[in-house]
């Protein structure tokens, strides 16, 4: 029995893979074209290559750079 493959969600397509039991269970986020198993090591054909964590992550460094430099002035 086959899951189905790039079904869309709020993300983007979703991808599942048959477990032991014949349950569909989801890819790893990162994968694009499906997967065999849960890990990213299990994608078929490329993955995302930017973790959806990155934009974040720069938003935090911009602001607390600008935090430490106002204390610095203020100092």
């Amino acid at each position: 029995e086959r899951c189905p493959d790039g079904v869309l969600g709020e993300r983007g397509p979703i991808y599942k893979f048959p477990d032991s039991s014949r349950e569909c269970r989801p890819c790893h986020e990162n994968c694009t074209r499906g997967c065999l198993g849960p890990l990213l090591r299990d994608c078929l054909g490329d993955t995302l290559p930017v973790s959806r964590k990155t934009p974040t992550l720069i938003a935090v460094m911009v602001v607390g750079g600008l935090f430490l430099s106002c204390c610095i002035v203020l100092l």
